[in-house]
């Protein structure tokens, strides 16, 4: 809507850009390659999650790093918050410019986009995190006890997550 009423058309762009590398390969780089499924046999990834990418990096077992983190946690966000912030700007666009009909859907609009993505957020993490067993995730919120019973039962990925814990202390030092 605000590309239509402003004619300025980079948001859309640079939002299914964006929407289109993080949920293809810099999810997959930073995020998918830690999960104990892309062990799994096979060149796509089969979990609970729609990713319909191949597997185009070697499986990682160890948890996620500093900046993995980071990427999963600033796309996550952008992909969340950035059609609000747009829309801000449509609402500012109708005020300065008018009819007031228009700011008042785009006001409308704007809390609906908003509503809608803390809404995802929610189902996200109440029904897709909650059971991902990605456990280095920073969305991840499944609970510590489930998350010990399966490392005691999967040795492999339990040396792993140690290996990588005590490569980051060090750098820590």
């Amino acid at each position: 809507m605000v590309g239509l009423a402003t004619d300025i058309w980079w948001p859309v762009l640079a939002y299914s850009l964006a929407g289109i590398a993080f949920l293809g390969p810099i999810e997959m780089a930073a995020l998918c390659r830690h999960c104990p499924h892309y062990a799994g046999v096979g060149s796509r990834l089969r979990c609970i999650a729609p990713n319909p990418f191949p597997k185009l990096f070697p499986y990682r077992p160890q948890p996620l790093n500093r900046i993995e983190n980071s990427v999963v946690i600033l796309f996550s966000l952008f992909l969340l918050f950035f059609p609000s912030l747009v829309e801000a700007y449509g609402i500012w666009f109708f005020f300065v410019n008018g009819p007031e009909f228009a700011l008042l859907g785009m006001v409308g609009v704007n809390l609906a986009t908003a509503m809608a993505a803390l809404q995802f957020g929610y189902i996200l993490t109440r029904h897709f995190c909650s059971r991902c067993v990605n456990f280095s995730c920073p969305l991840n919120c499944v609970p510590e006890a489930t998350v010990v019973m399966y490392l005691e039962r999967n040795p492999v990925i339990l040396a792993a997550w140690d290996k990588g814990r005590r490569m980051s202390e060090r750098r820590k030092l």
